[in-house]
């Protein structure tokens, strides 16, 4: 059997740091929960406000609601810049239905709830309070449903868990910067073009992950070093020897 010598030893440690620094992994890139107000990075529509009857399911004491109207209303918007490389992203955040949404209704209808990366549509579906037509028919990330959690007091509200969303997961991504945008469109938000709060949206725990990132690896230089080191600790072994022959 094969002794490993010191030295030996300390190069394969250095090539083992480097290969196991180099292994890709996902990375928390950025989180907000709005508890002390709108955060850097979000601009374009929306303000903190209290949560309300939305705290009881996972929300914050606070939120960032948008209630502007249009087809396509103004959106909320978060700009993240100088990103390490990287090959797909997620987008976790709960998502506050407030108010009047009225699904695929002919008359007050459609409602859309949307999202964008970098000005590419990922989510586009119809939201409802009333039990009418819609597209978005997800049970499984419900965390409340025609529950009315104060606002108007008139109509129910709904909430969501969108990290257990497959549309927020694993989205293709490499660019150094990223914008998302949430808005709100189709002709049923333009019955709230007063902005009476008549319907409108929330975001809370908002978290953008990383996937595929991969850590700086031990250069070359820092490999030298601990092989180096580990040369002169040897050598010092030695004549520590010498000396007691």
């Amino acid at each position: 059997m094969k002794k490993l010598t010191f030295s030996a030893l300390l190069s394969t440690l250095a090539i083992g740091f480097i290969t196991t620094s180099a292994q890709a992994t996902s990375v928390t890139i950025f989180s907000e929960d709005f508890e002390d107000g709108v955060g850097t990075g979000f601009s374009g529509a929306g303000s903190v406000q209290g949560s309300q009857g939305y705290s009881n399911f996972g929300f914050g004491g606070r939120f960032l609601r948008n209630v502007r109207a249009g087809n396509p209303a103004p959106s909320t918007r978060l700009t993240l810049t100088d990103l390490p490389s990287h090959t797909s992203i997620d987008i976790n955040f709960l998502l506050a239905i407030i108010d009047s949404w009225d699904g695929n209704h002919p008359t007050f209808g459609p409602d859309f709830f949307n999202v964008k990366v970098d000005g590419v549509s990922i989510f586009s579906e119809t939201f409802d309070q009333w039990n009418r037509p819609k597209t978005y028919t997800s049970v499984h990330n419900i965390l409340t449903s025609r529950t009315n959690l104060g606002f108007t007091g008139r109509f129910p509200d709904r909430a969501y868990d969108m990290a257990l969303e497959e549309a927020f997961q694993g989205i293709a991504h490499t660019s150094d910067t990223l914008t998302i945008e949430w808005f709100v469109s189709g002709t049923g938000s333009l019955g709230n073009l007063s902005e009476s709060y008549d319907e409108s949206f929330a975001i809370d725990n908002v978290e953008v992950v990383l996937n595929g990132v991969v850590p700086e690896p031990l250069t070359i230089l820092g490999a030298g070093t601990a092989i180096g080191f580990g040369a002169a600790f040897k050598r010092t072994l030695a004549k520590k020897k010498v000396n007691k022959g």
